[in-house]
C-alpha cells in the first residue's frame, strides 16, 4: 500500500512517518510511505505512486489540507483521509468530505492508535489477501497474516498456512510470491517466519502456535531472538 504524508513542519512529518511505518510493521503489512512538505509536490506524485491512503495536516503552509483532499477524492474516490492537525477548532469541516479519522498533534498517541486500530482491522479484511499458485497449478487466495512461514525445498516455495496444510507452490524464488517478504523474519537460509505465529524459540529451533518445529541458524539465532523479544514487548 502507498502511502502520502503531509505537512509543512518537517520534524513532524518524520515523526508520524517514524510512528505509522512502525504500527503496519507491526501488523505485517507492507507498506510505501513518501513525505511532503507542501500539497503542490503531493499532488505531483499522485498519477507516480498511486496513494491509497493520505494523513493530511489541515493547514499546509499557506495550502489547505481540507481542500486538497477534495480535490484528491475527485481524482481517485477510493481514496482514505486521516488529519493529523492542531487545528481542532476545524475538526468538523473534515467530516463535510469522506473521511477515515482526525488525529489532534495534542493527543498523538492516543488517537493515532484508535484509528490505526480502526484502519488495520479494515485493511485485514480486504487488502491483505493474494492469490497463490500450488505446483498442480490449483488456486488459493490467502490472507498474509495467516501465513506462518515460507521455507525453500529443492525448487520450490512451500507455504505454512495456519489451520491449513502446507501448500507446495509453483514459485521458485521468492521474488516469484505475489507479494512481498519483508514484513517475514529469516530465521535459515531459504526459511522464512512470520513472528506473530512464534510460540518460542529454542538454542537452534523454534515452535510455532501450530506445533510445527523449524530450524535457526547459529548465525541468524541473535536477531530472530531480539525480533521476537522486541514483538513481545511492544
Amino acid at each position: 500500500m502507498n502511502i502520502a504524508i503531509c505537512d509543512d513542519n518537517s520534524v513532524f512529518l518524520k515523526d508520524i512517518e517514524n510512528i505509522i511505518s512502525k504500527i503496519f510493521s507491526k501488523a505485517f503489512i507492507d507498506v510505501n510511505i513518501s513525505c511532503y512538505d507542501s500539497c503542490y509536490n503531493l499532488i505531483s506524485d499522485i498519477d507516480k505512486y498511486k496513494f491509497s491512503l493520505y494523513f493530511l495536516d489541515i493547514e499546509i503552509g499557506q495550502d489547505d489540507g481540507i481542500e486538497l483532499a477534495r480535490n484528491i477524492s475527485l481524482i481517485d474516490t477510493s481514496a482514505i483521509f486521516i488529519f493529523v492537525t492542531s487545528q481542532n477548532d476545524r475538526v468538523y469541516e473534515v467530516f463535510s468530505i469522506d473521511t477515515f479519522g482526525f488525529v489532534r498533534k495534542s493527543h498523538l498517541e492516543n488517537d493515532l492508535k484508535e484509528v490505526m486500530d480502526r484502519l488495520i482491522r479494515k485493511y485485514e479484511q480486504i487488502g491483505c489477501i493474494y492469490e497463490i499458485v500450488d505446483y498442480d497449478k490449483n488456486h488459493y487466495r490467502i490472507n498474509l497474516n495467516d501465513i506462518e512461514y515460507i521455507e525453500r525445498v529443492d525448487k520450490n516455495l512451500y507455504i505454512g498456512i495456519k489451520h491449513q496444510s502446507i501448500i507446495k507452490t509453483c514459485y521458485r524464488t521468492f521474488t516469484a510470491l505475489p507479494f512481498g517478504i519483508e514484513s517475514l523474519v529469516e530465521i535459515h537460509r531459504g526459511v522464512y517466519v512470520n513472528i506473530k505465529h512464534i510460540k518460542n524459540i529454542g538454542a537452534d529451533k523454534l515452535t510455532l502456535y501450530s506445533g510445527k518445529i523449524l530450524p535457526v541458524s547459529r548465525r541468524k539465532s541473535k536477531k530472530v531472538l531480539e525480533e521476537f523479544r522486541a514483538y513481545i514487548l511492544d
